[in-house]
């Protein structure tokens, strides 16, 4: 029963995810954030969940920082999903 409300929950609020998704990336890159591991947990799913939310946020981000700097934040999030597969498996987080 909880899960069906959940899921219409979620269907009533699309962007829902994105939102989390894009908070959480902002407190970890902007703001003082002294626990990044905690934080970070819940973004795989998330960018899974989404993935072309991820890629816009991603674009934007990265147009919105000087030129001299974008190159060196397209490698970072390229980083950050080195070796990362489509999947919520252990070895995968």
């Amino acid at each position: 029963p909880y899960a069906g409300m959940l899921g219409q929950h979620f269907q009533k609020d699309m962007e829902l995810f994105a939102r989390i998704l894009s908070s959480i990336f902002n407190i970890v890159l902007f703001e003082e954030c002294t626990n990044q591991w905690s934080m970070s947990r819940p973004m795989l799913p998330l960018i899974l969940i989404n993935p072309a939310f991820y890629e816009e946020y991603q674009r934007k981000l990265i147009a919105s920082v000087a030129p001299e700097k974008q190159v060196k934040m397209q490698e970072a999030f390229q980083k950050l999903m080195d070796g990362i597969e489509k999947n919520l498996e252990p070895k995968n987080r």
